[in-house]
């Protein structure tokens, strides 16, 4: 995270917001002026001119049509007009009329409409709800107090030149709770609070999402391309700190589709490279008969759509089958022993739209199969007489150590309770047998050497090994020669009823 943190400061600094500033909207006087008006208040002090003895309609256009008109208070019983250099936060005055200057034009219902639906288009809707909450609140988070609202972003951008993101965050937020459609105020909060650092993960959190619902609430009041993408880049970054990895790549994709920047560029790169859909691994099946190789990535590939496959190739190999999954890409019918060069292409797509950034190369070698021996079954049942056999299985080995224990009818109750029938025993478990009411009776070497890699059936002649057959339940274990296991590590084992003789 810190390193993170380091990277977006960066990023926070220079680049798009290199010439960020927040300037008062009055201060732009060759843009459309209007009025914001609000029964039943008063925005109090700053008058430079009073008219009296005037409609409302006179009192409006005289505002409008001087530069230096901020804001203007209209007391309809006496019919006198208060035109104010400024304005703080609104107070209830009943029969008073208050209207302050916007600059530019209102933002359509239409354009709102849009900004949501760009944004929706990659993040929740519940962000946009929760944005439009803290519009809503800012004058229960931040007092403006006596200030006026030109002074808290001279205060703001004093406090930003000195390296003070807490302070600037919280004389943008007072800002806002007076006036809050100026989109620059509302990227100059989001920077702002996102260059915060909280005394508590807690507080951490309560940061980044704030900084989150700043920056949305000033996308959805962006008309121009550069304040969509400070905005974009701004909530790319706020979504980075709270591990929201995929809509973030998204974010910082729409911003460079609006303006291109070198810093946001490499940013994205570097989130691409760590966080975006990529390769993760690959997996060999190695003890399968008929081996695979598996590429892991970090989403799900779209597994119906056609042509998946194409993106795959194989040097040096033919006949294999490339099957999407789940998750991962299988490539079927490799052989032990082989080595193989993999290409898997850049574009190859994720299934939520994601691509493959750069196309990557794969070395990947199938060792052969680890020895293995074991039973096709759980248990047999064999007759009294001789030549009876059970079949052993076995890969990779020339023999197996076998033993074999007996259960005489008078501790089935015992072997019946403890679980020892139709199931892998610990080693431990086959010792048990022993000093529990059976006995070991026979222990050997069974010889199963077989072609490199193949699966090698050898039947053991079980009747030969016993001396003679006594009545009651018989248990085979086989293990490798010389296999080092812990003590509770199961052998491969099986069950060998025989009849009890009368």
């Amino acid at each position: 995270m810190i390193g993170t943190r380091r990277r977006l400061w960066t990023l926070l600094a220079g680049g798009i917001f290199a010439a960020l500033t927040q300037l008062p909207a009055h201060a732009q006087e060759d843009l459309l002026r209007r009025l914001i008006i609000t029964q039943d208040a008063d925005y109090n002090g700053f008058d430079y001119q009073t008219l009296r003895e005037v409609d409302r309609d006179t009192c409006e256009a005289a505002c409008l049509n001087d530069n230096r008109c901020r804001a203007f208070t209209y007391n309809t019983q006496a019919q006198w007009c208060f035109l104010k250099s400024d304005f703080g936060a609104l107070t209830f005055v009943p029969n008073a009329i208050a209207g302050r200057i916007v600059v530019g034009p209102a933002l359509s219902e239409s354009t709102t409409r849009l900004r949501e639906s760009e944004l929706t288009a990659f993040l929740a809707l519940d962000f946009v709800d929760e944005a439009r909450r803290l519009a809503g609140g800012l004058d229960n988070i931040f007092a403006p107090g006596n200030r006026s609202f030109s002074d808290l972003l001279s205060a703001a951008g004093a406090a930003r030149s000195d390296d003070n993101p807490a302070l600037t965050a919280n004389l943008y937020g007072a800002a806002l709770a007076i006036a809050d459609e100026d989109v620059k105020v509302w990227l100059g909060f989001g920077r702002a609070t996102l260059l915060r650092v909280g005394a508590s993960a807690s507080e951490s959190a309560e940061i980044r999402t704030r900084a989150t619902s700043a920056v949305i609430n000033a996308f959805l009041r962006s008309e121009s391309d550069n304040d969509r993408a400070s905005a974009l880049v701004l909530l790319g970054a706020a979504l980075e700190l709270r591990g929201l990895w995929r809509p973030a790549i998204k974010a910082y994709r729409a911003s460079l589709d609006l303006v291109q920047d070198e810093l946001v560029a490499a940013n994205l790169e570097t989130l691409v490279a760590e966080h975006g859909f990529r390769i993760l691994s690959h997996e060999v099946d190695v003890d399968a008969e008929a081996p695979r190789i598996c590429i892991v990535f970090s989403d799900p590939p779209p597994v119906a759509r056609p042509g998946l496959a194409d993106f795959i190739s194989v040097e040096g190999a033919s006949g294999l089958a490339i099957e999407p999954e789940s998750g991962q890409i299988c490539i079927d019918g490799v052989a032990h022993g082989g080595r193989y060069r993999i290409q898997v292409r850049a574009g190859l797509p994720a299934a939520d739209g994601e691509v493959l950034a750069n196309t990557a190369i794969l070395e990947v070698f199938v060792p052969d199969r680890s020895p293995w021996a074991g039973f096709a079954g759980n248990a047999y049942v064999l007759p009294a007489g001789p030549q009876s056999t059970i079949p052993i299985q076995s890969v990779n080995t020339a023999a197996v150590e076998a033993e074999i224990y007996r259960i005489g009818d008078r501790s089935l109750a015992f072997a019946l309770r403890e679980g020892i029938f139709l199931r892998q025993l610990e080693s431990y478990r086959a010792q048990e047998i022993a000093s529990t009411g059976g006995q070991l009776i026979w222990t050997g070497i069974v010889e199963t050497d077989g072609p490199l890699n193949e699966l090698v059936t050898t039947a053991i002649p079980v009747t030969e090994a016993l001396c003679e057959q006594l009545p009651g339940v018989y248990v085979i274990t086989a293990r490798l020669p010389d296999e080092r296991r812990n003590y509770w590590d199961p052998d491969a084992t099986n069950g060998l009823s025989f009849p009890i003789l009368g």
